[in-house]
């Protein structure tokens, strides 16, 4: 009977470094990266995967007992498929439909954290409330590794304590801002109707698509945020302001600004 020696399905946790290396590091240079670059402890038992150039290479590391284990194989002719640039993880919670029985403010509800490259999904937590999934989101950052990635959250997430923990983990975050904050959604949109006032404004993104039946054009504006004095000191380290101005055809009247 052949026998493969694997990591174990119980390994806690897996980490890919991003960037190729040079293939003729063996253990003890993997580990020097990850303690040197990545700021971890290779002596820890997590599993560290590294690729070459061509991507058809892995070597995965990790601590086992007295030490270190090395894995490693070279595709003969596919390649790996490689996380590349900054991670996008999507934080969002849903209601799952029809799952309450009686009483439809019982139905669960679960935050899910998704990688939105690899198609990955990352953890699922499920919350009580609406309300509640602030913290249950808050405690899913706790665990996931962030940094480097970019985490998009609704408004509902537009929390100083919530954007505080992602920088500090080293993280960067896209958020929406709506009535739940009033007083910053207004002086973001006084900002912009500044910047509306002149002759000639230029996008930093134009997106033409059809979807449903209908054309979307999209042109997505940023602006360097300048608050009032009484939000710079709570909200100016988390934002640079981007605002997104959409005409939807074939309903040339309808028009709707974010």
């Amino acid at each position: 009977m052949t026998r493969y020696f694997r990591p174990s399905l119980e390994m806690p946790e897996i980490y890919l470094y991003q960037q190729p290396v040079d293939f003729r590091k063996v253990a003890v240079g993997l580990a020097a990266i990850v303690e040197q670059e990545l700021g971890r402890n290779p002596f820890d038992g997590t599993l560290y995967a590294f690729t070459n150039r061509r991507y058809n290479k892995i070597k995965c590391v990790f601590w086992e007992d007295n030490g270190f284990v090395l894995y490693y194989k070279a595709l003969a002719e596919e390649k790996f498929r490689w996380p590349k640039g900054k991670p996008l993880i999507a934080l969002d919670g849903k209601v799952q439909r029809g799952a309450y029985r009686g009483n439809p403010q019982s139905a669960l509800q679960l935050v899910t954290a998704y990688d939105t490259e690899n198609g990955l999904v990352l953890s699922q937590k499920a919350t009580a409330t609406k309300t509640s999934e602030i913290m249950t989101v808050r405690d899913m950052l706790s665990v996931l590794n962030i940094q480097g990635a970019v985490v998009t959250v609704d408004a509902l997430h537009c929390q100083r304590e919530t954007l505080e923990q992602i920088s500090e983990q080293k993280g960067h975050v896209v958020v929406q801002v709506k009535g739940n904050q009033r007083k910053l959604k207004k002086a973001i949109e006084q900002q912009f109707d500044e910047y509306f006032k002149k002759p000639k404004v230029t996008p930093v993104i134009e997106l033409k698509e059809k979807r449903h039946g209908r054309t979307e054009e999209r042109n997505v504006f940023q602006l360097k945020a300048k608050f009032p004095p009484e939000f710079s000191e709570k909200w100016l380290a988390f934002f640079k302001v981007v605002g997104s101005f959409s005409l939807v055809a074939p309903l040339p009247n309808l028009s709707e600004f974010r």
